[in-house]
């Protein structure tokens, strides 16, 4: 499960946030749409929050990621926001 946050509201550059069924947090840095080799950054490193239930037949995650997480312009009202799915059992990703 992830979330993209573009706080400039430019569909370009953003921040990634990331969590697995068992709790495992990754996080990255989005530049130049995500292409090419230097379009994700993965060693940006921040703190946020994570907790995660497991059920027989899903699991469920909370997230908070305070704003001095993220570089933002507070005169831009307006984000984008985009959740990611990923099913590996039926090999689908949906956002």
């Amino acid at each position: 499960m992830g979330i993209c946050l573009d706080p400039y509201n430019d569909f370009t550059n953003g921040f990634f946030f990331g969590i697995s069924p068992y709790g495992v947090q990754r996080e990255g840095l989005i530049s130049g749409g995500g292409k090419g080799d230097d379009g994700y950054n993965i060693n940006w490193d921040n703190k946020w929050y994570s907790a995660v239930k497991r059920l027989e037949d899903r699991w469920i995650a909370e997230i908070a990621i305070p704003f001095k997480s993220v570089r933002y312009n507070q005169k831009e009202l307006v984000w984008n926001v985009n959740f990611i799915r990923q099913d590996l059992k039926r090999n689908e990703v949906s956002s």
